[in-house]
């Protein structure tokens, strides 16, 4: 065998390799991601604002960064939608456009302010769709928000 053979030998060896290690490293990306269980535990709002209470569970094996959360819901056939202003976590730190880290199998408490004007919307209870945007994809999860006297 000459050098050019040995090396071609050892390449295609190295290159084979290097392949499973990609295969098995995409594999564990694909399986290992985060899987969010969200519950809204208050949703209220008033003519001016919405607030939300959220219990995120993060059950994966993989961290996610909660960006934003938004808003939707549809009062006769006109629909909201609607990003919040702020986001908070439980203990008070206020979070505006940083993103919260949701460490693997962590539970967060979040508080979502919504403001803008919905003038006219005085309906006792609404539906609404609150949806979590985070690293992978966003997460919707149903709420009924109660009207509330509580201003700003």
């Amino acid at each position: 065998m000459n050098e050019f053979t040995i090396t071609s030998i050892f390449a295609g060896f190295g290159f084979g390799i290097s392949l499973f290690a990609l295969f098995i490293s995409l594999e564990t990306f694909l399986r290992e991601k985060p899987r969010l269980k969200i519950e809204v535990t208050k949703c209220e709002h008033n003519a001016g604002a919405f607030w939300a209470t959220l219990q995120i569970r993060n059950q994966g094996d993989r961290g996610t960064r909660v960006s934003n959360v938004g808003l939707s819901f549809m009062v006769g056939t006109k629909i909201f939608r609607f990003k919040a202003t702020e986001i908070r976590e439980s203990h008070g730190d206020i979070y505006k456009s940083e993103p919260i880290w949701l460490e693997a199998h962590d539970i967060k408490e979040l508080k979502a302010y919504f403001k803008d004007d919905f003038e006219g919307i005085a309906k006792e209870k609404i539906d609404c769709i609150i949806t979590i945007y985070h690293t992978h994809e966003p997460v919707d999860v149903k709420a009924v928000s109660q009207i509330t006297e509580r201003m700003i």
